[in-house]
């Protein structure tokens, strides 16, 4: 078999033989051409890759809490946002051997697939190599204070007086995240008490760099997609690339196109979502969940504080949307951060395999 040293396709190669198949498999791979493998995920928390049509009207998403944190909750400014493209990707390490990647099968999340109904969509995956030091930004929030420095606490002691004797000081996130609705549950292994974390449910990695390596193209969604389905995207083996141990990797799925007007397209992946401060430890230390979300992740890009300015609803509707070149949609380089979601304690469920090098 050809195992080519590695395949690097220029960014600007915007449609590539068939060099990917995508079907649906009846369970997660096994045997020995499984290399890297997380097979945990949370029954709740779906996040999704997703393209749509160029966005018409005013957007459909607004936030209470942008606004507030900096400016105290008197003013009465109410974010505004648009719906926000976006592709789902996870790095990850190779150990000591390396193989030529042949294939990577996910798991879709427990929520209706069909009202997006992706069937017959084409897609890709985006392969990058991973160089630089994480570090994880704080955004500004911490355990006991708020970013305009007042203590978050008295909000939701007010709000929840049941729980007002287990309450600590805590700070929102600077957004209204995943985490806004959490009240605390029982039920949960991680962290039953969840506001005392809330503060790190918008930490985002920097000092990570992502090289484009190649795109795999030719790949079509199956149809009949439901709740727990597993997708196998498989190489072509005359195109597979060689990955050198102890060297960092990450994966990207994309829809090569928008969907048409009025259509939903998005696939929600299934994911663990291990935050600070609970019980249970990170199922993947070696690397994290990513995204490239929209075009910009700028606060001052995403949010609209006046929808009367035509300039800054303009912003945020090009800050949520994929250019429609694809040398320059590649060249946005992906990270932990989005709106509302953040993958930066996020870990996808995934199957990596890979032919042994002859």
């Amino acid at each position: 078999m050809f195992l080519p040293r590695l395949l690097l396709l220029p960014l600007a190669a915007a449609s590539l033989s068939a060099t990917l198949t995508v079907t649906e498999v009846e369970g997660p791979p096994t045997g020995p051409n499984v290399r890297i493998q997380q097979l945990e995920r949370d029954e709740f928390g779906p996040t999704s890759f997703r393209f749509y049509a160029s966005r018409q009207g005013p957007p459909t998403k607004t936030d209470d809490w942008v606004y507030r944190q900096h400016e105290g909750e008197a003013n009465g400014t109410e974010a505004h946002y648009y719906f926000r493209d976006r592709d789902l990707g996870q790095t990850f390490l190779v150990g000591d051997e390396g193989f030529a990647l042949s294939a990577i099968t996910v798991r879709l999340q427990p929520v209706d697939v069909k009202k997006a109904d992706p069937t017959g969509a084409k897609v890709s995956l985006q392969l990058m190599r991973v160089t630089g030091t994480p570090r994880f930004n704080a955004n500004g929030t911490t355990a006991t204070l708020a970013p305009n420095g007042t203590s978050s606490y008295a909000d939701h002691a007010a709000d929840f007086p049941q729980f007002a004797d287990e309450f600590t000081p805590y700070s929102n996130a600077q957004w209204s995240t995943y985490a806004t609705d959490w009240p605390h549950d029982p039920g949960d292994e991680n962290t039953p008490k969840r506001w005392p974390i809330m503060h790190y449910s918008d930490d985002f990695i920097e000092g990570e760099h992502y090289e484009h390596l190649a795109l795999f193209s030719g790949g079509v969604v199956p149809a009949d997609l439901t709740t727990n389905d597993y997708l196998r995207w498989e190489i072509a083996p005359e195109a597979r690339p060689v990955l050198e141990p102890h060297t960092r990797y990450a994966i990207l799925f994309l829809f090569d196109e928008p969907a048409p007007p009025g259509v939903n397209r998005n696939i929600p992946l299934s994911n663990r979502n291990v935050v600070p401060g609970g019980a249970l430890t990170d199922p993947y230390p070696d690397g994290h969940a990513i995204r490239r979300d929209g075009a910009s992740t700028r606060r001052e890009d995403v949010f609209i504080r006046d929808l009367n300015d035509p300039t800054d609803v303009a912003a945020s509707r090009d800050a949520a949307s994929f250019p429609a070149d694809v040398a320059a949609r590649l060249a946005i380089p992906p990270g932990t951060l989005g709106y509302p979601d953040v993958d930066t304690y996020r870990d996808f469920y995934f199957i990596i395999e890979g032919d042994p090098l002859l």
